[in-house]
């Protein structure tokens, strides 16, 4: 999510609560391995973006 958009949504708001949705996924092959990318910033595995 972009900083902007929630520094956006808490000018309207203030420090009130926000409820935020999102939704997210795994990716596997047929043999239940699980897709990960290697990170280039922190050089660690991570789910794909």
């Amino acid at each position: 999510m972009k900083e902007d958009y929630i520094s956006y949504i808490r000018s309207k708001v203030g420090h009130g609560k926000i409820i935020l949705n999102f939704a997210g996924g795994i990716m596997t092959d047929n043999q239940n391995r699980v897709l990960l990318q290697l990170r280039a910033d922190k050089e660690t595995w991570a789910r794909e973006a």
